[in-house]
């Protein structure tokens, strides 16, 4: 499934401009924690992975690593690799003032999931980039669909295999891909993430 969503290079994301995401430190409770902020474009869980690279010796070792996403989404597949990494590291993940769309992927892939009030962690369905279908023009609206079906249960499935109930993911099948649907207070209280004041 993960496969089939990186070759339809699906785009999850505002029309808007944003910057690439930039991955940064900062000191919170004596602790060091990653802010990455930005759109999340092709490539970015390599830099994520080249940027963790630089963390002084033994702090991805250490329990209670924390990462704060703040994007308003980009390239699925890339968002996925990113949950990938945040994963395989056990780190935890809040939300700095957004994160919606494909950021929702990393965030949610966090061993314990954070946000603030008044934060925005934002679902919807998927979209496909216009370089992504090479059907002819009369297929062209059916492929698009088809992938776009396809993308949205790879989101829910991601979703459920990172605990969040299904309040949630029928709101990436409910939610047109123009719009963003920020979790209510209680959604985040069936996936179990902390909300903090």
């Amino acid at each position: 499934m993960i496969r089939a969503l990186a070759a339809a290079a699906l785009v999850l994301a505002s029309a808007q401009a944003a910057e690439a995401m930039d991955y940064s430190t900062y000191v919170h409770d004596g602790r060091m924690a990653i802010i990455a902020k930005g759109y999340i474009e092709r490539g970015d869980a390599d830099r994520f992975e080249t940027f963790l690279k630089t963390m002084p010796h033994g702090w991805l070792g250490q329990t209670g690593n924390l990462v704060f996403f703040d994007s308003p989404g980009g390239y699925v597949a890339e968002g996925l690799a990113i949950g990938a990494v945040v994963e395989r590291h056990h780190f935890m993940t809040g939300v700095g003032s957004r994160c919606t769309s494909a950021c929702v992927l990393p965030w949610a892939a966090g061993e314990r999931k954070y946000s603030f009030e008044g934060h925005c962690v934002g679902v919807h369905s998927a979209w496909l980039d216009e370089v992504a279908t090479k059907a002819p023009k009369a297929l062209a609206a059916e492929a698009r669909k088809n992938l776009a079906g396809v993308t949205n249960l790879g989101m829910a499935e991601w979703f459920w295999d990172h605990g969040a109930p299904s309040i949630v993911t029928k709101k990436i099948f409910n939610t047109p891909p123009s719009d963003i649907y920020c979790l209510t207070d209680e959604d985040l209280a069936a996936w179990n993430v902390r909300v903090m004041p």
